[in-house]
């Protein structure tokens, strides 16, 4: 993905570390999925799964190093072994040793005790006796330190450096990017907003990207009156929608892909008369056509029902807008209604192809409403629309990621400016 070529391994352990400073404890595969930078995958992939991940962390804080000319590694492996078989607490060999050390490092760094039982299991194992002191153990009573005692010959040597100390809240630290583009109606896209839209993706790379619904146009599947250049097969717009999808998904850290009404036009045409119109079908849902036809399996797929109205993004609820009461169009004040008919929630919804973004405060409570604009051309259906075409962008708050600013973007013929640079041409 391509999203891994932006961080090192030294960035990922530190953002780790930043989670495990907002949870206060060595950060869960959940914990990170809730609070880190990067999409969890990224490290899974990276690492080899979350247990390594977890076993990477822990070196990235103790930075324990064992010291080669202390021992010779048969000795090490054999008091390996012998906690192994005796303790359950180490495996073979010199590297999983010093990576069991560390666990206890990080336990210790975190919760300013050492593991109950740890330093007299180690001692054992090297055939050692230790003394901590057990007001140091966790879960240990209370009682005077004494001082470290060793009766046999000396053991490897490790070296504890100070753990890094995460940046501080607040200033300097990067938000999440989150892009939400709805209404493209493939083959019926706007070629210039949509190609101004892709280069900016490319550039920014988003952690999340959000196709909010519409993303195919069916009009073939439509029972309205069909236009002069309406497609006949919806196969092709299929074709289309996958290999952007695709392309998407490999700049993006996750991608969701939410139907709209539209595209729900398949399900329903399966029970109509229009099976002409599926020639060259692969699947029955329109998720298995996708993905017959190529679209990645990672991509989240999404149809709105009573038990999953919504996407939830930070405080944002994201849907496609058709299910909700009104008709297409939906008056002036589509963004000022959503918040009354929602009780005060923010919502992004598109599915109205109009531009638009309503707040209302109630306390120290702000609800935000953004109605996206589109990514199609005009349709016959609607003359002289008054339609805007673009995107919006929610760039979710550090360190918590639990609220999100949004930036509407509407594109003027074609080209838009954003972070300090120009996306597109103009005519």
């Amino acid at each position: 993905m391509a999203a891994t070529d932006r961080a090192s391994d030294d960035d990922l352990m530190a953002d780790l570390e930043r989670v495990a400073e907002i949870v206060e404890r060595t950060p869960s595969q959940r914990d990170y999925r809730k609070h880190g930078h990067w999409n969890d995958s990224i490290l899974r992939y990276r690492f080899g799964g979350w247990p390594k991940v977890r076993e990477a962390y822990a070196r990235y804080c103790a930075r324990v190093v064992p010291h080669a000319s202390k021992a010779d590694e048969p000795t090490v492996k054999s008091w390996a072994a012998r906690a192994a078989e005796e303790h359950g607490l180490f495996g073979l060999g010199t590297e999983r040793l010093v990576d069991d050390i560390n666990s206890a490092h990080e336990f210790e760094r975190v919760t300013g005790k050492i593991p109950a039982g740890f330093v007299e299991r180690v001692g054992e194992a090297f055939g050692m006796r230790l003394d901590r002191g057990d007001d140091h153990c966790a879960g240990a009573p209370q009682a005077s330190p004494a001082p470290a005692k060793a009766t046999v010959a000396p053991t490897p040597r490790v070296e504890v450096a100070e753990p890094r100390k995460a940046p501080s809240r607040g200033a300097g630290m990067p938000s999440r990017t989150v892009a939400i583009v709805s209404d493209i109606h493939f083959n019926s896209h706007c070629p210039k907003s949509w190609a101004a839209f892709r280069e900016w993706h490319a550039d920014v790379k988003p952690h999340h990207t959000v196709i909010l619904g519409d993303f195919l146009d069916m009009d073939a599947l439509s029972r309205y009156l069909k236009g002069p250049t309406s497609e006949v097969h919806v196969i092709e717009e299929i074709k289309t929608f996958v290999q952007e999808a695709n392309a998407l998904a490999l700049e993006c850290g996750k991608l969701t892909v939410v139907e709209g009404n539209h595209d729900e036009r398949w399900v329903k045409a399966l029970f109509g008369e229009l099976a002409p119109a599926f020639r060259d079908a692969l699947g029955l849902s329109l998720r298995e056509q996708c993905v017959a036809h190529g679209l990645t399996r990672h991509a989240e797929w999404v149809r709105e029902s009573n038990k999953a109205p919504y996407v939830q993004v930070a405080q944002f609820q994201l849907s496609h807008g058709h299910n909700a009461a009104g008709r297409f169009g939906g008056g002036k004040h589509l963004a000022a209604n959503a918040i009354a008919k929602t009780m005060g929630e923010s919502v992004v919804r598109g599915h109205h192809h109009r531009a638009q973004m309503f707040a209302q405060t109630h306390g120290d409570r702000t609800a935000i409403a953004v109605f996206n604009p589109c990514m199609t051309t005009d349709h016959d259906y609607s003359i002289q629309s008054d339609w805007q075409r673009g995107f919006t962008i929610l760039e979710l708050d550090a360190p918590t990621y639990e609220r999100a600013t949004p930036h509407v973007i509407i594109m003027d013929d074609g080209a838009f400016s954003y972070g300090g640079k120009t996306y597109g041409v103009r005519a």
